[in-house]
């Protein structure tokens, strides 16, 4: 039998030959966390059968009671009728537009934020219906000012529509606290200075290194910021959302100039990219990772890193190499090794953790 709580693994615990548990025996250093891992990692071992295997990993992972499944439900049907709510209220303005007078227009997509966001003031903040509630609210803003634009034509540039958009929105994602409303406010947020970037900069963001290591460094800030916070003041901060689409999106913009300045000769300043790059790798894997059993930013830097590989080294194979074939067949074998040694690398990584 598996002995010892559901959070740790005792070594030799199931050993046939050693079928009771003395908790007086047992220190410290013989206690490794009980990761799925890690018990499957006992199999073959002297003495391990297959049923004290199976044993242990029913107790580290119990599986879900009808509690836990209605909890489950609950939260999943209350996020996926406002997720529908919303696009009924969208898809029935994109129908019924013309039958539709201007007041009627304006009237019922405010009536629908005005009741939302009273219904997510009456239900509260800290209750998932009134988050669910305030994320309806924030979300149908931009529609709002969508067909407000559209019946007076105000010519309004698309970038004034989501920058109007997220500062509308701010005082309720400060007030709401809920992770996918700072979400929302972050992709807006990209998304304004992607389309201000084109028409107040000139040129496009695709072929500007510039706008690319500006946008790193901005994300990068709010992701640093954002791990202080959610570290000094545990609470409803603490999901690791925000954190990983804010990882994302650095390592983003740190790939795409690395990859241009590997495939375009014209692209200005080719090495910093690569810099901006090997330093969210060191910020991630020094700074990070000792301090965050997350595998997600690892995983997320290790591909950054892997798809820079791969282009610069089909810029060799099969750009300046006479040899096509031969060129796509060691590509591939590339690729090949580089997933196979990250992911053995995240495998030791994830025992050890």
């Amino acid at each position: 039998m598996f002995p010892g709580s559901k959070d740790h693994v005792v070594r030799g615990a199931m050993m046939e030959e050693e079928p009771e548990y003395d908790a007086s025996q047992s220190r410290e250093a013989d206690l490794v966390p009980a990761t799925p891992e890690a018990i499957l990692a006992l199999r073959g071992h002297a003495g391990v059968s297959p049923e004290a295997v199976r044993r242990a990993l029913e107790l580290a992972l119990p599986t879900p009671g009808p509690e836990a499944w209605t909890h489950f439900l609950d939260r999943t049907l209350l996020f996926l009728g406002g997720l529908l709510a919303t696009s009924g209220v969208v898809c029935f303005f994109a129908f019924n537009w013309q039958a539709l007078g201007r007041l009627a227009r304006l009237g019922l997509v405010e009536a629908v934020v005005v009741l939302a966001a009273l219904g997510a003031w009456r239900l509260g903040p800290e209750r998932l219906a009134g988050q669910v509630l305030l994320t309806v609210a924030a979300v149908l803003v931009g529609p709002l000012l969508g067909v407000y634009g559209q019946i007076y034509q105000t010519g309004a540039d698309a970038w004034n529509l989501f920058l109007a958009w997220g500062l509308l929105i701010v005082p309720w994602v400060l007030v709401g606290r809920n992770p996918v409303l700072w979400l929302l406010l972050l992709g807006l947020g990209n998304l304004t200075a992607w389309l201000a970037w084109g028409q107040l900069a000139g040129p496009d963001p695709w072929d500007s290194t510039s706008f690319y290591l500006w946008m790193c460094s901005t994300n990068s800030l709010a992701w640093g910021a954002w791990e202080f916070f959610r570290r000094r003041n545990p609470g409803p901060l603490t999901s690791s959302w925000v954190s990983r689409a804010l990882a994302a999106l650095c390592l983003f913009y740190a790939a795409v100039p690395s990859w241009m300045a590997l495939l375009e000769s014209r692209f200005e300043g080719p090495w910093l990219g690569p810099v901006f790059l090997a330093a969210l790798l060191v910020a991630i894997f020094r700074l990070l990772r000792p301090r965050d059993p997350d595998l997600f930013l690892p995983a997320a830097g290790l591909a950054a890193a892997i798809s820079v590989v791969t282009v610069a080294a089909s810029r060799i194979l099969l750009e300046e190499s006479e040899a096509e074939e031969a060129g796509i067949l060691l590509m591939g074998v590339l690729v090949l090794a580089q997933v196979a040694g990250a992911a053995a690398w995240l495998r030791r990584a994830g025992r050890s953790s």
